[in-house]
């Protein structure tokens, strides 16, 4: 007893001296907090008002509540560990957390689950040691007894792969996209294009459709998208045929740039995936597809004609929690049974938000297992053919991963450009958008952006030009392609090689043309005019 009391003390010393310094340093760009003096009445009230929403896990309604009551009373036990795990559990600011905890894990009537939560918070600092010392702490007060359902054993894990996988970090700058895009409420999910010039995302900002706040103390989502040329333009609402008055979240765009695959929930909700098609400049009506093989999922992505889509979903027959399934669309419209993708993806833990390269090879999705530094992780999975297993995840490294949750991430065509969704001390709000850049390229591709712009012969846009482009020297079919409505302009993602377009408009004109994608394009990009012969007269 004499030890376990020497150890508590030496131990709340350590953690708090280092969280003195964290603190100080923030404490220099902020104004001190004015004391708050509540009445006994007030108190109680907002007790029960705290508690009820602290039940609920609306985290974000109780942290300010719990907010003022610990500002009111600093010592108190119940007020500082809940106000740390609200931190905790919303993205106000994760950071914050520690403190409170420190103060609820050194009093005498401490819950017996505080250094777990404290260990935690600790982590996301990156005050590796001490999170891996207060984890420790947390097993031997608990008598070695842990509650299987906190994945105890994994988040001490996360402490041996944070100190590994900082000794290594690789090169990455990132930019925030700034205030005429994200909100000072979560910015999330993005989803670029080929070229990234055109991000979708989701927020729960002021001004949604419906404006109405759910269960969890947040807006319902909506699907928002900015547009990139010298800077990015302001976040515009992808509007009433992808967003209703329910949850609304864009998941991927295919490599052509004209189907959006879409998250729906609540309402009149058929299916939680919808797709969404390109007419001109906007999206037509969402559609949802018919008879998904499953129910409530995390993230989805589709290969580039639509018929494979992998999602993640809790389902019998997995490793474990979630898992990244796959399914296939027959030619009667018919989704297959989810097939799982496997022990090179998929762990014990929880793997979501798979989102799929547009190379159709190449799978990034976040886990909580593999050698996850924190959290979850985003990690990067291949598959060169469908006959092969995919390959065992690898982590993209640290900082682009870090000890907080990263779940949401997407590339551009040129391998080391994206987006991932983040929350730091100077953002704009809660979670942001953020552009990163890699030293070297994280998928290594020799495939090259086609961007054919077919005009009639006035020069005017062929916009009804219905396009198939075939490899000359496999026979391969690329599928078809149809131009933008409005510019157009036809996309293709496409390796080295020579090829065969054939173009047919009905009104704009018809075209066989050959052209060779050698690889070594500038930038990756081949980018021409073409103007089709004139439409072939009826009776000629």
């Amino acid at each position: 007893m004499h030890f376990k009391m020497v150890y508590n003390k030496l131990f709340a010393t350590t953690i708090i001296i280092t969280l003195l310094g964290i603190n100080s340093f923030a404490q220099q760009s902020k104004k001190p907090a004015k004391p708050v003096t509540l009445s006994k009445e007030q108190i109680s009230s907002m007790k029960k008002d705290a508690a009820e929403y602290y039940k609920s896990e609306n985290y974000k309604s109780a942290l300010g509540i719990y907010k003022s009551l610990q500002a009111s009373e600093p010592e108190n036990t119940e007020f500082n560990y809940r106000l740390g795990v609200c931190y905790l559990n919303t993205f106000v600011s994760r950071k914050s957390a520690a403190g409170f905890l420190v103060k609820a894990a050194s009093a005498k009537d401490a819950p017996k689950d505080v250094n777990l939560y404290l260990g935690r918070a600790l982590l996301i600092l990156e005050e590796i040691d001490d999170a891996a010392d207060t984890y420790e702490k947390y097993k031997i007060d608990n008598h070695g007894k842990v509650n299987p359902k906190v994945n105890f054993e994994n988040q001490v894990e996360w402490c041996y792969h944070a100190r590994d996988l900082k000794k290594a970090p690789i090169q990455v700058s990132f930019s925030n996209l700034g205030k005429l895009v994200n909100s000072p409420n979560n910015d999330y999910r993005p989803v670029c294009n080929l070229m990234g010039d055109i991000i979708y995302f989701t927020s729960n900002r002021k001004g949604n459709t419906g404006a109405i706040v759910d269960g969890y103390g947040e807006m319902i989502s909506d699907g928002y998208f900015t547009m990139k040329d010298t800077g990015y333009s302001k976040a515009k609402n992808l509007g009433p045929n992808i967003n209703d008055m329910y949850y609304d979240e864009p998941l991927h765009i295919n490599a052509s740039g004209d189907r959006l695959l879409t998250y729906k929930e609540g309402g009149s909700a058929s299916s939680p995936l919808y797709i969404a098609e390109l007419n001109g400049k906007t999206f037509n009506k969402a559609v949802p597809i018919q008879k998904f093989p499953a129910g409530k999922i995390e993230g989805a992505c589709m290969t580039s004609d639509g018929k494979t889509i992998y999602f993640s979903a809790d389902l019998k027959g997995g490793k474990g929690g979630k898992d990244i399934w796959m399914t296939t669309q027959n030619d009667k419209g018919e989704w297959s049974a989810p097939k799982n993708l496997g022990d090179g993806v998929n762990t014990k833990y929880d793997e979501v938000n798979p989102w799929l390269f547009f190379d159709d090879q190449t799978l990034f999705f976040a886990s909580e297992g593999h050698n996850s530094m924190g959290g979850f992780d985003i990690f990067m999975s291949t598959q060169p053919h469908s006959s092969m297993e995919w390959s065992n995840a690898v982590n993209l490294g640290y900082p682009l991963n870090n000890t907080d949750d990263n779940k949401f991430f997407c590339l551009t065509a040129d391998g080391k450009t994206g987006y991932i969704a983040a929350a730091n001390e100077n953002g704009v709000g809660e979670l942001d958008l953020i552009k990163f850049t890699t030293a070297k390229p994280i998928v290594l591709q020799n495939r090259v952006v086609t961007k054919i712009s077919l005009q009639k012969q006035d020069g005017t846009p062929a916009r009804d030009a219905l396009c198939l482009l075939v490899k000359n020297d496999t026979g391969e079919n690329f599928g078809l392609f149809n131009a933008n409505s409005n510019t157009g302009i036809m996309i293709a993602y496409l390796p080295p090689g020579n090829y065969k377009l054939k173009v047919k408009g009905v009104k704009s004109g018809r075209l066989d043309e050959d052209f060779t994608i050698t690889g070594n394009e500038k930038d990756f990009q081949y980018i021409r005019t073409i103007k089709l012969n004139p439409p072939v007269k009826e009776g000629k």
